[in-house]
């Protein structure tokens, strides 16, 4: 997953045998794992940036725009915003809307390449 995120270390072993550094990957949470149906929810993603220099090399990743915030339960998949991450860390922090029609059960949320968040839809 994290060689999703950007150009960064595998995480494998070297030829000689030594670890390679890793990158964290993209990271989407939600700060409440219960919701309702046009419930408000705050989202958070951490480390969307356009590269990962986790070996040595000195520069510093930009943060990417236009990463789609992604609503999937079952066949649909909504999205609910567009942001902007924050420099220097790729950070960001948005506010979305549970969809209306939600069905009672799982769904997750992605903000660009980041991992799912879970959620749990009751009525």
């Amino acid at each position: 997953m994290a060689m999703l995120a950007a150009g960064c270390g595998g995480g494998g072993r070297t030829p000689g045998g030594a670890a390679e550094p890793v990158c964290a990957a993209p990271l989407t949470q939600v700060a409440e794992p219960t919701v309702r149906p046009a419930d408000v929810l705050r989202v958070t993603a951490d480390h969307l940036v356009d590269a990962c220099y986790d070996l040595g090399e000195g520069l510093v990743a930009e943060p990417l725009d236009d990463q789609a915030v992604i609503w999937r339960q079952g066949a649909a998949e909504i999205e609910l915003a567009v942001v902007d991450a924050e420099p220097p860390s790729g950070r960001v922090e948005v506010a979305v809307s549970v969809p209306a029609d939600a069905a009672p059960g799982a769904a997750t949320i992605t903000v660009g390449r980041g991992t799912a968040a879970e959620v749990t839809v009751t009525p």
